[in-house]
């Protein structure tokens, strides 16, 4: 197969059935009617393009956003102080107790405002990629305390997984394996 070969030059290994593969977080969804085919991250979660039935095009198109979301300069510790303050504003304004969990939304939507008010001369990231990256961010994270509490994401049952803003896709290993996240909290260590 074309497409196989092509998306293995570009380390990607497929896996599934037509309609639907699975390669390391992308889901690809073929519509052999419309000859275009749709790239998801995650189980088709946010869509990130699409593109024409051609296997070079698909491979690049896949790599192309792959770069895109896991070559951005990272670092464990600002990413952490970033979501501690935004967890800590959220608890503040929403009048609730430290260690309480807090929606996901409302910590991605703190985190980003707090991170563009920092960065006044950045460009402003859709919401959409914004909850991409926020959702990578979190997989690639690996220190998870800071001032005496840890960082605890928190599974969606499945009430939180009715309604896409509820919760986010968050891997959990480069295959693309996941879970879903509705709700996060900072608790304190050793209580």
């Amino acid at each position: 197969m074309e497409l196989e070969e092509e998306m293995r030059r570009f380390g990607f290994i497929l896996r599934g059935h037509f309609p639907l593969l699975r390669t390391s977080f992308y889901s690809l969804e073929f519509d052999f009617r419309k000859n275009s085919l749709t790239i998801w991250y995650g189980p088709r979660q946010d869509k990130l393009g699409t593109c024409m039935l051609e296997a070079k095009k698909i491979s690049k198109r896949v790599s192309r956003f792959h770069e895109m979301i896991t070559k951005r300069p990272f670092s464990d510790l600002e990413f952490l102080k970033g979501l501690y303050r935004a967890y800590v504003t959220a608890v503040q304004t929403g009048k609730k107790k430290m260690g309480e969990p807090l929606p996901i939304a409302s910590l991605l939507r703190e985190y980003v405002s707090l991170s563009q008010r920092n960065k006044p001369n950045t460009n402003v990231v859709s919401n959409h990629h914004n909850a991409i990256y926020f959702s990578y961010d979190l997989f690639r994270l690996r220190e998870k305390g800071i001032e005496g509490f840890e960082l605890e994401l928190i599974t969606a049952t499945r009430m939180y997984t009715r309604r896409k803003r509820d919760f986010v896709w968050v891997p959990v290993n480069e295959k693309g394996e996941g879970r879903f996240i509705s709700h996060a909290r900072f608790r304190s260590i050793g209580s």
